[in-house]
């Protein structure tokens, strides 16, 4: 049987999403070998927003290409390293789900 946790920490975070919820993911900055902005780290921690729309998708894309340049980069100035990659946020989400995360 293959192991549940993927499952329910997917179930979670479609919950969050599905009721207009922002899912964020608390990371412990002072384990080894983390890697993130340290101009943002407080108290050995950094608070990750793995929202859709913080996350540079097809679907971001073409949002902002509708937008005028004025507006695309009012918002934009709400992410401060830029949106993310999915790349990034799907490799934050299979460590955190891994036995190395616990």
């Amino acid at each position: 049987m293959t192991p549940s946790r993927p499952y329910i920490m997917r179930a979670l975070y479609e919950w969050i999403v599905d009721n207009d919820c922002t899912p964020y993911v608390l990371v412990d900055a002072a384990v080894t070998d983390v890697m993130v902005p340290q101009q943002f780290v407080k108290d050995a921690q950094i608070v990750l927003n793995i929202s859709p729309g913080a996350v540079m998708t097809d679907m971001m894309k073409n949002f902002l290409n509708k937008l005028t340049d004025e507006e695309k980069a009012k918002r934009l100035r709400n992410y401060p390293l830029g949106p993310g990659k999915p790349e990034d946020v799907a490799n934050a989400c299979v460590f955190l789900l891994s036995d190395a995360a616990i």
